[in-house]
């Protein structure tokens, strides 16, 4: 880096810009090691035990028990009998999948093996999704990547068996190859519509930005990979598709305070209907939109993305603190050097993590983490405002010392 006269630095990229480490970095920093190495011993530890039972992951199991059986998949007595038989205890309350039929083939495999047998088997396979993803978004960067395996959304995903990691699988791979490989990048956008409410403004764009730039390709592969996931199911189960409905319909979700944007509003209106839960969504995938289109001549998906991702997050209308793995991705590719105020965030949701998910902590976490995002974007633009203009390519600093 080529130095400025003064207190002035030339650095490569804006988002260098850092302020020097205070106090509450490094109290923050030592929340996130200490949490996370309890975390990952946690996790050590229960693929020596008998605790598969006791996971979210045995909705999971359950369910794909069932289809290989050519019965119900969404058969709450049928479930809980089987959870139950899988060390699931007696007195909670069924667990069931509500994830759409489309999710299924993601439980065919485990269904085919013994709980305890399964339940290793996928704690494996999510470890190497969050793997693959931080690898592909950190892209060498060490600090990024142990802020990646510290990540508690991710690190709770893996602890409970819960599918919140495979739209940040869908969303890196899609990063990676929408240019090279278009096909590659639409079929594993189909892993973000295991969720699809996490991701509805994102998802407005992306099919914008295919039908604009003419890149079909990632639009066909991701329909392909839709439609072949649905049917799966159907093969096992003819009713499949119905049956969700059904439960759905009589799971009592209306009933159930979720930790979200959407679920706040009806919960303020006392309302009972679930359609103002998805206000904040419609605003933002019309926001998206009207984004997209001011942005379109220039668009770069490593400098957008961040934003719609977070902004999609923070007002889903159906989300849990392990659904806000896909905020890594904002985190990644803003690459955060000495950032007392992310850290500060990632030691609140180590509290999260202790507190019932049912909390409204959860709620004002995904909103923290857009809050974070816009702040440095202050940041970093009244940093380059005061330094002298810029030389081509290059972004000026202030240095702190």
């Amino acid at each position: 880096m080529e130095a400025l006269p003064g207190k002035l630095r030339r650095v490569d990229n804006v988002s260098e810009v850092a302020p020097k480490p205070s106090v509450i970095y490094f109290i923050g920093l030592a929340v996130v090691v200490v949490g996370s190495l309890l975390t990952w011993s946690a996790l050590a530890i229960s693929l020596t035990g008998s605790h598969a039972g006791t996971h979210d992951f045995i909705s999971y199991w359950a369910s794909g028990r069932q289809l290989l059986e050519h019965r119900n998949p969404y058969d709450p007595q049928t479930i809980f009998s089987l959870e139950v038989d899988a060390g699931y205890p007696r007195n909670y309350p069924v667990l069931m999948m509500r994830n759409a039929p489309n999710a299924l083939f993601l439980t065919l495999p485990i269904g085919l093996m013994p709980s305890r047998v399964a339940y290793v088997c996928w704690l494996l396979f999510l470890i190497g999704c969050l793997v693959t993803s931080v690898e592909l978004l950190v892209d060498g960067d060490s600090y990024t990547r142990f802020l990646g395996y510290s990540f508690v959304p991710c690190l709770l995903c893996l602890v409970m068996g819960q599918t919140g990691i495979f739209p940040l699988l869908g969303i890196a791979m899609f990063l990676r190859f929408n240019e090279q490989r278009p096909y590659v990048a639409g079929s594993f956008l189909a892993l973000c519509l295991i969720k699809p409410h996490l991701a509805a403004p994102l998802m407005v764009v992306i099919v914008a930005w295919a039908i604009y730039r003419r890149r079909y390709p990632v639009l066909y592969a991701m329909i392909l990979a839709v439609v072949v996931c649905s049917v799966v199911p159907i093969y096992f189960d003819h009713a499949v598709w119905s049956n969700y409905a059904r439960m759905i319909r009589s799971n009592g979700i209306e009933n159930e305070f979720i930790p979200a944007l959407g679920s706040a509003l009806r919960t303020a209106l006392k309302l009972k209907a679930v359609w103002p839960q998805l206000i904040p969504t419609a605003l933002a995938s019309i926001w998206s939109l009207c984004h997209f289109i001011r942005h379109r001549e220039h668009w770069s998906w490593e400098q957008r993305i961040p934003l719609l991702v977070l902004v999609s997050l923070a007002v889903a209308p159906y989300s849990w603190l392990t659904d806000q793995s896909i905020a890594f991705v904002a985190i990644a590719l803003m690459k955060p050097k000495l950032d007392s105020l992310l850290l500060v965030i990632m030691s609140l949701s180590y509290i999260a993590l202790l507190s019932s998910l049912h909390s409204y902590i959860n709620m004002w976490l995904s909103m923290a983490w857009l809050g974070w995002y816009v702040a440095r974007q202050i940041y970093q633009r009244r940093a380059v405002n005061v330094c002298e203009p810029p030389a081509k390519g290059a972004a000026i600093a202030i240095e702190n010392v």
